[in-house]
């Protein structure tokens, strides 16, 4: 028997700071080395707008937001069109693909917050 466990751990809240980004300032995804990539992240305001979309760096998109996954200085950093966006809580959803081609879906939400 192989018992097979698809996790994924993940931020809820982040801080907005600029220009000098420390850990906690942004948004990513973080999995042990059953994660082949991820295949897509998208992140919404309270009023459904998507305010990011990313790609795992491994799949050599291009013209694309890309972020390397298992690093804490990669992804969301809080920003929509070059602006902060207001403080509050936003929801995401993650398509992610593990070493045996299975692909789960995560969401949640997230919070967050202003300097």
């Amino acid at each position: 028997r192989v018992n097979k466990i698809y996790e994924l751990v993940f931020p809820n809240v982040i801080k907005i700071h600029k220009p000098v980004y420390p850990e906690n300032s942004y948004f990513g995804l973080f999995g042990n080395k059953s994660v082949k990539y991820v295949e897509s992240l998208e992140i919404y305001d309270r009023w459904g707008n998507k305010v990011y979309h990313g790609y795992d760096s491994r799949l050599n998109l291009q013209n694309v937001s890309t972020f390397i996954f298992n690093e804490h200085k990669q992804g969301w950093d809080g920003f929509f069109k070059e602006r902060p966006v207001e403080q509050g809580v936003f929801t995401w959803v993650a398509s992610v693909r593990y070493i045996d081609e299975f692909v789960k879906v995560f969401s949640g939400d997230l919070t967050v917050l202003d300097e």
